[in-house]
Parts: C-alpha cells; structure tokens; sequence
C-alpha cells in the first residue's frame, strides 16, 4: 500500500530514492491524471517505484467510474486514498454497464460516516458491515485497500493495517472484470489511487 518503499505516490511528486530523471511520462486527460515511471529504473538502496498513481475526482452521483482490471494473479488488491465527508463506495463488478448484476458494492464511511458495508446484487440484507465512526475526513486523504480473489473472497482495511476490518466470501462467486468509484449522497469527493506492483499482490489496469 502506500509508503511501502514505491516512488511517486502523488501527482507532481517525487518521493525519496527516485530522481526527476526517472518520470518517463505525465500526462493529462480530462478528469483523470496519470504519473508514469519507467518500471526499470530505481535509485540505489530503493525498493521498485510505483509504475502509476491515478488521481480522479467524483461528483455527487449514483453512477459509477469504471476501470477495466485483469490480474496474472490469483488475488488483486486496489489501493486508493480518498477526501470525502462520507460515503465513498467502490464496487466489483463484470461489467461496465451501470445497471449490470452480480455486482459488489463496498460502502466506506455511509450512513452519515458511521459503517461501512459490502453489498451484493444491490440488494439488503448487507452481507457484511462494520461499525467505523469517522472513518472518512472532508479535509484530509484517508487510505484504504480492498482485495478480491478467484472465489470472491472480498477484503477492506485501512492503509497501514494487515488485518481487514471487512471481509465476506461469497458462496456464488463470478469473474470480476471492473471495478467502480463513486461518492454519493450528498458527497463529492477527492481519490488517489495506486496502480502497478505491490509487494504481495498486483492490480494490472488495462
């Protein structure tokens, strides 16, 4: 996740051990921006920098952002920050189509930024939930991971935590080929998200 020895974890910044020289591309389009560094290249005594960070910004709305993923491995894992006051929801999903089923819906700091959720189906009861009271900030990135395997076996934790503090496998699982962000309800928010290898898992953005 995040600080884990990966250069180029924000726009425009370059972290300690990567040199200027080594930002190969930057790039702009539309609301979306990307940092490229060249997967070679590392400064002496330094882990492998970060291929790509991504930063994106969601209005208020209950339509998804999607981005198509494929992974070499059997688990993947999405690291993102977000600066929202609440609701932040990712989903998982086989389609793009923002009608599609089955589908994943993973609710960060909802219900007025007291629980998190993970929905299947778009349908209640929930299949896992946790009570986290402040969860998300207004004012200031807040950093999470969410993981998925072959037999949707879906984790969320916070950045820096091993230990997930949502976690449900599904007994029905399907291939999931996007993933969706969004902030609703009321909510607009601010996301940075981490793309290329991790130390354990990868998520490989096409």
């Amino acid at each position: 996740m995040f600080g884990h020895g990966h250069c180029g974890h924000f726009i425009g910044r370059v972290e300690p051990g990567c040199r200027p020289e080594y930002v190969s591309e930057h790039y702009a389009t539309g609301r979306i921006r990307y940092t490229n560094f060249d997967p070679s290249a590392r400064a002496p005594g330094h882990g492998r920098p970060k291929s790509v960070t991504k930063e994106l910004h969601t209005e208020d709305s209950m339509d998804y952002d999607f981005q198509e993923v494929s992974t070499t491995n059997s688990t993947c894992v999405l690291r993102f920050k977000v600066k929202v006051a609440h609701d932040a929801h990712v989903c998982l999903s086989s389609s793009e189509d923002q009608d599609a089923t089955p589908i994943y819906e993973i609710f960060i700091g909802g219900w007025d930024n007291s629980k998190c959720a993970i929905r299947r189906d778009r349908t209640k009861p929930d299949r896992a939930e946790a009570e986290t009271p402040d969860v998300l900030s207004a004012d200031e990135f807040r950093g999470f991971w969410v993981s998925w395997n072959s037999d949707c076996k879906i984790e969320v934790g916070r950045e820096g935590e091993e230990e997930p503090f949502l976690s449900f496998t599904d007994p029905e699982p399907f291939e999931i080929t996007h993933y969706g962000l969004r902030t609703a309800w009321g909510a607009s928010g601010e996301w940075e998200i981490e793309q290329g290898e991790s130390r354990r898992r990868r998520l490989k953005m096409l």
